[in-house]
């Protein structure tokens, strides 16, 4: 896993966990991260990412 990915993938755990304890403007904020970086490097991403971040939650 690149640094980019890695980075990508820590953001929308942390946005979970945020979710979990009702904190939804940190939520906001790391989904929008997540999005603009996906927009960046799409090619670096596996399906399971994209389809994480059609759902907006980590996939069980």
């Amino acid at each position: 896993m690149d640094t980019p990915r890695a980075t990508f993938v820590s953001r929308r755990l942390l946005a979970e966990a945020h979710r979990l304890h009702g904190r939804w403007a940190q939520v906001h904020g790391l989904l929008a991260e997540c999005l603009d970086e996906y927009d960046r490097r799409s090619w670096r991403f596996e399906r399971d990412d994209e389809v994480e971040l059609a759902a907006g939650r980590p996939a069980p």
